[in-house]
């Protein structure tokens, strides 16, 4: 379980894959961050700031900030305390999943995530409740179920969570964040669970919409990502092909794909390296440099 949850709750980081990557580096300042917090603090009772801010705050944690993902939670809180009736369940449910990674990253107790993911799971539901149709939050508790069943143990719950996945896809099968919620969730399954071709067809997505965007950085990630999982399915032919490509792409998955090709030229790639990889890769910096994305 250890292993697996980070790399799972880091999916929630990588929310989506917009713009083009840089090195990620420590975050700059961000000069439109801090105008929006000076802001709130001058019109504290301005839901549609805060609403703003949160959103800022979500950003910053996307690129690496940890201290923001609480700060967006709390932004988020404060726009339905001073606006009850705008319904803001997505995003709490997104704040709250990635106050989870964070936490779980940096080390957290299971109580702390057990609330958080109960939290995340409140919030998408709500969310469902006024859009049974939105595939967002349909995929946002899809995600929420199949955290839980790992915080919890109760690994029942994950045929729910990836029911939830699917539905998701089918809901809106041309847009980013059902296939990349369902890819990044489900790939660290062992082949046995039967998830891997729609994993694989996830990811195909991904890269074709990352390398739409000449986004070199987030392509050699999810070339290396595909890799791997092709790798753990035994199909070391099928895999080295996205090896070669990342191999070759301007990106910091390149010198892991490197290994990857040695790896194979030696017979197999080894199991703690691909964990390893997922579970540093999946922090969304990895793909988005420190762009705002917006």
């Amino acid at each position: 379980m250890n292993a697996t949850l980070p790399v799972i709750a880091g999916a929630l980081l990588a929310s989506s894959l917009l713009s083009p990557g840089q090195d990620p580096d420590v975050p700059p300042p961000n000069p439109r961050l801090v105008r929006l917090e000076r802001e709130v603090e001058a019109q504290p009772d301005d839901a549609r700031l805060w609403y703003r801010l949160g959103r800022a705050y979500f950003f910053a944690a996307r690129r690496g900030d940890d201290d923001a993902a609480g700060k967006a939670v709390a932004a988020f809180e404060k726009v339905r305390e001073l606006a009850p009736e705008r319904d803001v369940s997505y995003h709490l449910g997104t704040a709250y999943m990635t106050q989870l990674a964070v936490l779980t990253s940096n080390g957290t107790s299971p109580e702390r995530q057990r609330a958080l993911v109960e939290r995340a799971r409140t919030e998408f539901e709500a969310g469902l409740e006024l859009r049974p149709d939105d595939a967002k939050l349909i995929s946002g508790l899809g995600m929420a179920t199949a955290l839980r069943a790992f915080v919890t143990r109760q690994f029942q719950q994950l045929g729910p969570g990836i029911e939830l996945l699917d539905r998701g896809v089918s809901v809106a099968p041309d847009e980013v964040h059902p296939r990349l919620a369902r890819a990044f969730t489900l790939q660290g399954l062992p082949p046995r669970m039967g998830q891997t071709d729609k994993v694989a067809e996830d990811l195909g997505f991904l890269i074709d919409h990352a390398e739409d965007r000449e986004n070199a950085q987030a392509a050699g990630v999810l070339h290396v990502f595909l890799g791997d999982l092709l790798s753990g399915a035994e199909q070391p032919a099928q895999a080295r092909p996205h090896y070669e490509t990342a191999a070759e792409l301007a990106s910091t998955a390149a010198s892991e794909a490197r290994a990857r090709l040695d790896a194979l030229r030696g017979g197999a790639v080894d199991a703690a390296s691909i964990r390893a990889f997922r579970g540093t890769a999946l922090r969304c910096a990895s793909c988005h440099g420190r762009n705002d994305g917006e």
